[in-house]
């Protein structure tokens, strides 16, 4: 696969998947196989339903949301894409019930990919901003 193949996958993820919902899309994406490492560290489901699992706890916990997707890195087997998101707080996210605050985020996709596919996927983000964001006293201390 090429790199430009790797740029695409990303921009479907954060576009489309993240920024309208198409939960779906990660089958199309992504192998059925797929680490999910966020997945195991809150001890969610493996595999895509795992990363099903997570994108939608994200988006259950937001609403108005509008992500852009602001740079991407890209080889035939790797892929780096960062992101910023606004949106309302208005479900449970990042174990804090909703508070109605409008929050920004940043965050950094890694993919590794394997036949066009995602197999291996990690994310860093800025939880300690937007915990801040949402009134909680100890940004430091989110999980």
């Amino acid at each position: 696969m090429s790199a430009e193949r790797s740029r695409e996958v990303m921009r479907l993820y954060v576009e489309e998947v993240l920024g309208k919902g198409k939960v779906e899309l990660l089958d199309d994406i992504a192998d059925p196989d797929v680490v999910d490492h966020a997945a195991i560290r809150y001890g969610w489901r493996q595999g895509i339903d795992g990363w099903h699992d997570h994108v939608r706890h994200f988006l259950v916990g937001v609403s108005d949301l509008r992500v852009t997707l602001d740079n991407v890195v890209a080889t035939r087997s790797r892929v780096v894409g960062v992101w910023t998101f606004t949106a309302v707080h208005s479900g449970l996210y990042i174990g804090i019930p909703a508070t109605g605050r409008t929050i920004t985020g940043t965050a950094a996709s890694i993919f590794t990919l394997r036949d066009g596919k995602v197999v291996d996927y990690a994310v860093v983000s800025d939880h300690g901003a937007v915990r801040a964001q949402m009134g909680v006293d100890d940004p430091a201390s989110a999980g």
